[in-house]
């Protein structure tokens, strides 16, 4: 049986509350010292054998730190922690068995939740995250001196994850500078569509982490036809590009984010695409890097195009020399009355490098 809900949070605190949780990408992660420590010493000081760094987001609690606790989550219905959350103060039961607003949680039935001290986990911007608590499995009291010493560390670990998401951007940025240079230094010798798109959505899957991703670009052939080249992205998207991706929020679960290839020639399109999951946040962060990876794709790969069409110009210029050099040896060999046979052999030599298409081909038509 889940207890109660307590007073909530109206919808547009949680939303937010949600959406600061998850940028910090905290959550599910591995344990680290830092915060095990402190609750090594907050269950040291309150003398409990129970102490957690909880965070609650949708539908559970999550447990960054514990000790004393078997399980890593529960659910948000039976937490204690989440009644902190909408009066952002500390909560203390000495005994929840005579609290009206435990009496039925498994936690409390079950005696593994009898005394609880929790004191929020409160961001500088006033999101409240979960709590640092302390648990007993029988009644207690808890001095003012003892909540105190849990404030202060509460403090601390709120500083542990604002210092681990700065040197999460850090690192993030460094990898993203990495793989811009790397693209640059790419894209300066490399001239093949393939081998750019591969490359580019490698460096994609590096900047933003994501498991899907990568490049689509295609070429209009008409006024309303089009057609994909290249693809590294086992991803669709549809051709019209005029639906912009908005950097402004997270994309939920599932999103197909598009950036567009900003190409010069109208007759060329394309996008880089990265999926959103669970480990992928794709947000305003990454704006940047991915809008100057799409300008530097859309150059190479313009430059590519116009090589292509350069050697096949000269491909066609060669083949046609070719075909009027073997017509004027056609024709001086009638004039000379050399065997129609060797005549007509000679003719084929010139046309058998020819593909038919290529010679009805324009590469600089216009629709």
């Amino acid at each position: 049986m889940s207890v109660a809900a307590p007073f909530a949070l109206t919808l547009v605190e949680e939303v937010d509350r949600l959406r600061v949780l998850r940028e910090l990408e905290i959550l599910d992660t591995e344990p680290e010292q830092a915060f095990d420590e402190i609750v090594i010493l907050a269950a040291n000081i309150a003398r409990v054998p129970t102490s957690l760094v909880s965070l609650i987001d949708e539908d559970r609690q999550w447990f960054k730190a514990r000790i004393g606790m078997p399980v890593c989550e529960t659910s948000r219905d039976v937490s204690f922690c989440q009644h902190i959350l909408p009066g952002k103060r500390p909560l203390v039961v000495e005994d929840a068995r005579l609290d009206p607003r435990f009496l039925s949680n498994p936690l409390v039935l079950t005696g593994q939740v009898i005394f609880y001290a929790g004191v929020p986990l409160t961001l500088p911007g006033g999101q409240v995250l979960g709590s640092l608590c302390v648990i007993d499995q029988e009644p207690r009291q808890i001095s003012e001196q003892t909540m105190g010493a849990l404030e202060v560390l509460g403090r601390q670990v709120v500083d542990q994850m604002m210092l681990r998401r700065a040197n999460r951007d850090l690192q993030r940025q460094l990898r993203i500078a990495e793989s811009l240079e790397r693209l640059s230094q790419f894209l300066v010798r490399e001239n093949t569509i393939p081998a750019i798109l591969d490359f580019a959505a490698a460096e994609v899957q590096k900047i933003t982490d994501a498991k899907s991703c990568g490049v689509k670009f295609g070429r209009r052939t008409g006024p309303t036809e089009s057609s994909w080249i290249g693809d590294s992205s086992g991803e669709e998207a549809e051709s019209d590009l005029e639906v912009p991706t908005d950097f402004s929020s997270e994309k939920p679960v599932g999103t197909l984010v598009r950036i567009k290839v900003p190409f010069e020639d109208p007759r060329m399109y394309g996008f880089v695409l990265v999926k959103t999951s669970k480990e992928t946040i794709i947000g305003p962060a990454h704006e940047i890097a991915l809008r100057s990876l799409s300008a530097s794709l859309a150059a190479a790969i313009e430059r590519a195009e116009l090589l292509k069409e350069i050697q096949l110009e000269n491909e066609q210029r060669r083949l046609g020399e070719k075909v009027l050099s073997g017509q004027a040896a056609a024709l001086e060999g009638l004039a000379t009355g050399q065997p129609l046979p060797e005549i007509m052999a000679g003719l084929l030599t010139c046309y058998e490098d020819i593909d038919p298409d290529s010679l009805c081909l324009s590469t600089r038509s216009e629709w």
